[in-house]
């Protein structure tokens, strides 16, 4: 499988209050993570604390949902520290297994989630965890999805237009170019 990432900031930054970033585990799974800090002051901040935070605490597939609460713990810390009573986060973390025939993946808080089978039918994901601040319970939260050759699992921080794949295997990018939004992230993971 292959796992597409992208973002937009404003200024020319690669990542604002939202961010997109895929790396390997130290289990060979490939690793995607998408995000979005939702309200609260210092949001650059925070959405960089969660992407440092996601490489450092996301060492196979198996601990997506220890992730989640790690990172949810990161953000209540610095919520406390800061004294921000309104910051919160959503983000999906996708894992795919060296095999490449399954991925699991886990989500906390609201972010736009797919997938888009190979009739171009959006089936909505929703993660089983409320927004990263609000004190997520790391248990029950790994969901698994084996994708079809044409399927395509895709998250983003704006929400996905109907068709914008076109006739070409979709992108990240090309969601993005699509997107009114100065600040935006997206993740496509696709079967090769």
């Amino acid at each position: 499988m292959r796992v597409d990432a992208a973002s937009r900031a404003p200024h020319g930054r690669k990542h604002g209050s939202t961010f997109a970033d895929t790396w390997r585990a130290p289990d060979g799974a490939t690793i995607g993570a998408v995000a979005a800090v939702l309200a609260g002051r210092d949001a650059v901040a925070v959405s960089d604390l969660l992407r440092t935070g996601a490489h450092a605490v996301l060492t196979s597939r198996a601990t997506l949902d220890a992730a989640l609460a790690a990172l949810d713990r990161i953000v209540r810390t610095h919520a406390r520290d800061h004294r921000d009573d309104e910051l919160a986060a959503a983000m999906l973390l996708v894992a795919v297994e060296p095999s490449g025939d399954q991925l699991s993946w886990a989500g906390a808080g609201q972010l736009h989630a797919a997938l888009i089978d190979g009739g171009g039918t959006a089936h909505p994901l929703h993660g089983r965890a409320a927004a990263l601040g609000t004190g997520v319970e790391p248990k029950d939260l790994i969901q698994r999805v084996r994708l079809r050759r044409d399927d395509a699992l895709v998250a983003a921080t704006v929400p996905l237009p109907a068709g914008w794949w076109g006739n070409a295997a979709p992108t990240a990018e090309a969601l993005l170019a699509r997107a009114a939004a100065a600040e935006a992230s997206a993740l496509v993971v696709l079967p090769t």
